[in-house]
């Protein structure tokens, strides 16, 4: 049942940039074999409150026009302001990721001079780049937004099930890339090149985030990396984690030269994570890395993204933009001086009406972790309120009033839940599934009894 508010506050707030955003370093774009491993950094609170969603009358117009930079020009678009709103424009990088391909690409200049760039990434939807979306387009977008969410806005990488608008199933990676990036999304120092040159693996740069694959091992056990044929020396480091670590770092399992004439072998003893980042590098800073590793004894490398990602979280669906979909008790609206008004009333309840989720049967406690993944808790001068970017109506599949029609479509083994219902017991067919490596990963500091499972490993 959803609760109605009528205790409205109004809050006006200038905001103001102070330097061109250009893409994030969290993409790592071009890098990923399959373009469903994504990276989640968008924060519940810029979905729930943003000037491109925050009232229907901006809904209904983004969705009647093309997601390209005519549409926002500041003298003749048809959203003209919406995009000096910060949490606008962090919305923003997520549809045009979500939506358009890595072709397509728009820039705004707010109202402070500042040019802001948004490059599409994973084409769900690259239709909207020339015309208005149709509803399974919409959809399709609504349900990768949602992966994406967490409330705390880390940078999380994970797995996305599902299917393309024309029914092919999304691809799945025979390798998955060492995470380069940190939780707050900025490189993680090795991989950033060396202000001077440096030789061997232990040093904090130099090192290459395209060659540096993921592997996965068992606690506790010996683990020996295999160099690929015809290798030439490398630096190497192996970390405890599918991210990539420094020197320093208590995740640095083992360091090295490695692959080279008389070059011992490079072993570790695996880590409690179970997967590890092989990292690769030059010997000599600013080179090539020429070596490689191809195999492991004692593990698996390079593992597969279903091996990496093993933990069912749940699916995500529904249409953010549908017409009426917006909970009218919110609103959220920017002007040409970049001055925000944000109004909303106490309490809990949800910002649209038309979006979804279900959860897999393994969490302990399915509500409290769904409701750390959806919902962020938001106090403008004092007035505050429980947002859920979407509702959860139970488990997707399972013996017991299953959500979903299909716990793992055709083709088997790539764990997408399929005929999902929204509240009215419509399907839904546009949901994407998502796998984490860690059950804990989106789940905030300090709430690690919502992240327990009865099953780790499906």
């Amino acid at each position: 049942m959803r609760l109605h508010y009528h205790l409205l506050l109004a809050v006006s707030l200038s905001m103001a940039a102070c330097a061109t955003e250009v893409e994030g370093e969290d993409d790592e774009r071009n890098l990923d074999e399959s373009e469903i491993i994504l990276h989640n950094k968008l924060r519940t609170e810029e979905i729930v409150l943003n000037s491109l969603t925050g009232t229907s009358t901006a809904i209904a117009t983004l969705i009647a026009n093309p997601l390209a930079t005519a549409t926002f020009d500041p003298d003749a678009g048809a959203l003209p302001v919406e995009l000096n709103d910060p949490n606008a424009r962090a919305f923003m990088k997520y549809l045009v990721e979500c939506a358009l391909t890595p072709n397509d690409s728009i820039s705004y200049t707010a109202y402070n001079d500042v040019t802001y760039y948004f490059r599409g990434l994973h084409g769900f939807c690259p239709a909207w780049a020339s015309g208005a979306p149709d509803q399974a387009c919409r959809e399709i977008v609504t349900a990768c937004i949602l992966t994406r969410n967490n409330a705390e806005g880390k940078e999380v990488k994970l797995s996305v099930r599902g299917k393309t608008l024309s029914g092919a199933s999304l691809a799945l990676g025979s390798t998955v890339l060492a995470k380069s990036t940190s939780s707050t999304g900025s490189t993680i120092a090795s991989f950033r090149s060396c202000l001077l040159t440096q030789n061997g693996a232990a040093r904090n740069c130099g090192f290459t985030a395209a060659q540096s694959l993921v592997g996965t091992c068992y606690p506790g056990l010996k683990v020996t990396l295999t160099c690929a044929g015809g290798s030439s020396a490398i630096a190497a480091r192996v970390c405890n984690t599918p991210s990539g670590c420094d020197h320093g770092s208590a995740d640095n399992l083992a360091e090295g030269t490695a692959c080279g004439v008389g070059t011992p072998p490079l072993s570790f003893t695996c880590g409690a994570d179970g997967a590890f980042a092989a990292m690769v590098g030059p010997v000599t800073s600013g080179q090539a890395a020429s070596g490689s590793f191809s195999s492991a004894v004692g593990g698996t490398f390079p593992a597969s993204e279903n091996q990496v990602f093993t933990i069912e979280e749940g699916s995500f669906y529904g249409d953010l933009f549908a017409a009426g979909g917006h909970n009218s008790s919110i609103s959220r609206t920017v002007d040409a001086a970049g001055v925000v008004t944000t109004s909303y009333p106490p309490g809990s309840y949800d910002a649209f009406l038309d979006s979804w989720a279900c959860h897999d049967a393994g969490w302990t406690d399915a509500d409290a972790y769904m409701s750390d993944r959806l919902c962020a808790s938001v106090n403008i001068n004092g007035v505050a309120a429980n947002m859920c970017a979407a509702a959860s109506l139970g488990v997707c599949a399972g013996p017991i009033a299953p959500v979903c029609a299909t716990g793992d479509t055709v083709p088997v083994g790539d764990g997408d839940n399929g005929g999902c219902r929204d509240i009215d017991d419509v399907v839904r067919p546009r949901a994407l599934t998502v796998r984490l490596h860690d059950p804990c990963d989106l789940v905030p500091a300090g709430h690690d009894a919502a992240c327990e499972r009865n099953v780790i490993i499906r």
